[in-house]
């Protein structure tokens, strides 16, 4: 929440954006730790920070200019984690249709109690994407990977 980090729908984790607000001419660099936002209109969620630094904490909104810096090497392996559920039956679900749609799939037990469907793996981000719009989820690197993958919080 205090640091200067942002969600992006498909940029990699660990770009670095400068963020210009168009309204009063501030502007920060920003790293791209999470996805979203899941707001049609909106192409970026920042972190509390990050909204400070942009004179956004008032309003929440921002007509924004959008600067990419830094784009860092793309991962060798990607999978998409279509869902992580409670309900076993709904994971089972999930991977069903996965598989149906001809993807190599699997379900993880996680620590939290939740089993998560993973698709892939993937070698290009093309086709991970491709899954990601025909079984939603989201991309993510595969474990061990060293991607970052921590959480910003949204405004």
């Amino acid at each position: 929440m205090e640091e200067m980090t942002a969600a992006h729908r498909w940029l990699p984790f660990g770009s670095v954006v400068r963020v210009e607000n168009r309204d009063n001419d501030r502007e920060a660099e920003l790293r791209i730790t999470d996805r979203g936002p899941f707001v049609n209109d909106r192409i970026l969620d920042i972190s509390r920070a990050a909204a400070r630094a942009l004179g956004m904490l008032g309003p929440g909104t921002a007509r924004v200019r959008i600067v990419l810096l830094v784009l860092p090497h793309e991962p060798d392996c990607l999978e998409l984690q279509i869902g992580a559920y409670s309900e076993p039956a709904n994971a089972a679900a999930a991977r069903r249709e996965a598989e149906r749609a001809g993807y190599p799939v699997r379900e993880v037990d996680g620590s939290d109690g939740l089993r998560r469907v993973i698709a892939g793996p993937f070698g290009q981000p093309s086709d991970a994407e491709t899954a990601r719009d025909r079984l939603g989820g989201f991309v993510r690197s595969c474990p061990g990977d060293g991607a970052e993958q921590s959480t910003a919080a949204r405004l």
